[in-house]
């Protein structure tokens, strides 16, 4: 079950995607991003609060923070998606693949803060339970995808951190 709207639109593409494969013959190869993250993201996503977060000073109410996450690296998701390019291009795709885009390396929410202020040097201020978990909070990421063949994530959550703060100067 969709957890929210936008992995509802998610499935529902995935449903139209394989009206085209049946009738048109696409060869598609899907792939299932995980929490991805960079320099520059001005999506409102996790990193970008942290880093407003290191900037600003202020204080945040979070949830109690044990749910899990798996971030990867912008730059492991763009080697991702080349390879993804290349193994349909060498005609070995017959109608639709779907493969995982994830660390593997699945890590609590505390940690990753924890880990984003020992690389930074600054303790944010975070009100640890100060919010519900959200209504249907995935707590653990999915876990039984098949890794594309050919890629792995070369960039750790420490490297990504540092990359980040590199492009902020």
């Amino acid at each position: 079950n969709p957890v929210n709207l936008y992995a509802a639109t998610k499935q529902a593409f995935r449903a139209m995607l394989k009206y085209y494969i049946e009738v048109f013959g696409f060869r598609v190869i899907n792939l299932e991003l995980f929490d991805t993250y960079g320099p520059n993201d001005q999506r409102g996503k996790l990193f970008a609060l942290l880093d407003n977060l290191r900037k600003g000073g202020d204080t945040i109410g979070m949830s109690p923070g044990a749910q899990r996450l798996d971030p990867i690296y912008i730059d492991d998701v763009t080697e991702a998606f080349i390879i993804a390019l290349e193994r349909l291009e060498s005609g070995s795709v017959s109608d639709e693949e779907t493969y995982s885009v994830g660390s593997g390396r699945s890590i609590q929410l505390r940690e990753l803060v924890k880990i984003y202020e020992d690389e930074t040097g600054v303790t944010l201020n975070i009100e640890w339970g100060g919010r519900p978990y959200r209504t249907r909070e995935v707590m653990q990421p999915w876990s039984r995808g098949v890794a594309l063949p050919g890629w792995s994530p070369r960039t750790s959550l420490r490297e990504g951190i540092r990359r980040i703060l590199q492009a902020d100067v």
